[in-house]
């Protein structure tokens, strides 16, 4: 034992404690680490590293408090791919079934319940899936139209890029005119649904008349196309030639010609396509 330790022994508790104070002071003026000193009356005990460890995993990181890139990739909502699809799928029945219902009883006797029977769903998933009858029939719409459930709209596909780019006008309306027998063969019996709805719903009456000012701006654009390559007929502006395609792509003539005079699909794409080129364009 050196003279120190005899001298602190010698002095007691308290002096001891004094020394330890003074001995820390130093020690941390000095770059040692800056713990407190430990006396024999301490009650202070070290977390336990089990302890610590779920303390610090509670704990934000800190890239994420100082706004940083995170130190671990972010978890992102799980999404089934499955479950969209099946989502889908059963969201399609509940308008193809729609559709039909819609066609053969018309808009006001057709209830969400039949709707639901016939797509084999409940009620309830009827309305989370597609909305009410209005949302249902303007749905049925978009898929007669397109003929399938790509948002998509049909001018701004490949097939109407394609028409639009045919080098012979005759040949042009002639494509066009396959389209519009396409178009009425699913949309024509709903067309005459939709058109007696509009005239007691003003929300399916703006809807209605969307649709036709939709399609006069689609003919617009087939007979821009037909007059950048020819002459149109003589004395034919293209507005008039755009309304004359307008009434002629009418989906009722479908519903008309083939469907009541039970004329074949070919005999009225033949005729269609005929009255297109015989009003809009000079004689061949």
């Amino acid at each position: 034992m050196n003279a120190l330790a005899r001298t602190m022994t010698a002095a007691g508790p308290s002096a001891r404690a004094a020394c330890s104070a003074a001995c820390f002071m130093r020690n941390s003026g000095s770059g040692w680490s800056a713990r407190a000193p430990t006396t024999e009356t301490s009650t202070k005990r070290a977390t336990p590293p089990a302890a610590a460890a779920a303390t610090s995993a509670r704990l934000p990181s800190r890239s994420t408090v100082a706004g940083l890139p995170p130190d671990e990739p972010v978890k992102r909502p799980y999404r089934s791919a499955l479950r969209q699809e099946r989502s889908r799928a059963t969201r399609n029945e509940i308008v193809e079934a729609a559709s039909r219902l819609f066609a053969e009883q018309g808009f006001g006797p057709t209830s969400i319940d039949a709707i639901a029977a016939a797509a084999g769903v409940g009620r309830a998933t009827v309305f989370t899936s597609a909305g009410g009858k209005a949302d249902l029939l303007r749905a049925a719409y978009e898929l007669a139209v397109r003929g399938d459930d790509d948002p998509v709209p049909l001018g701004a596909r490949e097939d109407a890029r394609a028409i639009l780019a045919e080098p012979d006008p005759h040949r042009l309306l002639g494509r066009y005119a396959e389209v519009i027998v396409g178009i009425g063969r699913r949309f024509g019996p709903l067309h005459e649904t939709l058109r007696g709805a509009a005239q007691t719903d003003a929300e399916l009456r703006a809807f209605f008349t969307g649709i036709g000012d939709e399609r006069h701006r689609g003919g617009g654009r087939v007979v821009r196309a037909a007059a950048a390559l020819g002459p149109l007929r003589a004395g034919l502006t293209v507005a008039t030639a755009t309304d004359l395609l307008w009434v002629l792509t009418d989906p009722g003539l479908h519903v008309q010609l083939v469907g009541r005079r039970r004329w074949s699909e070919r005999r009225f794409g033949g005729w269609l396509a005929d009255a297109m080129t015989g009003q809009l364009l000079p004689p061949h």
